[in-house]
């Protein structure tokens, strides 16, 4: 069951990437180091939060299933636009990642 969800996950990810390649957002270098660091945050506190079993009972982080449909739920219910746009134009090696840096992240804004 995890690896189903997770894999579904992973092909709508992979989907919304290409659909959003075709218009990919513009942001200042300001906007995009504060999205990046808000970005970092909500999954960061996925992690935090599916570690402890918070989700469903399921524990374990990194890019699991949890960790992906919080970040999801979150963005999607949010009132976070740029946030959303900033999220979808990240390739999904990137999407998930809290360690990345914002070096990492500025060569898929150029």
């Amino acid at each position: 069951m995890k690896k189903t969800v997770f894999g579904l996950a992973v092909a709508f990810g992979a989907l919304m990437t290409v659909t959003s390649a075709q218009s990919a957002p513009q942001f200042s270098e300001s906007q995009l180091q504060e999205l990046n660091n808000d970005h970092i945050r909500v999954v960061r506190q996925a992690q935090r939060s599916c570690s402890t079993g918070g989700y469903l009972g399921v524990a374990g982080g990194g890019r699991s299933g949890c960790v992906i449909g919080s970040v999801e739920r979150h963005l999607d219910t949010g009132d976070h636009v740029d946030l959303y746009r900033f999220h979808r134009q990240l390739p999904l090696r990137q999407r998930y990642n809290s360690e990345r840096s914002f070096s990492e992240t500025q060569k898929y804004f150029e």
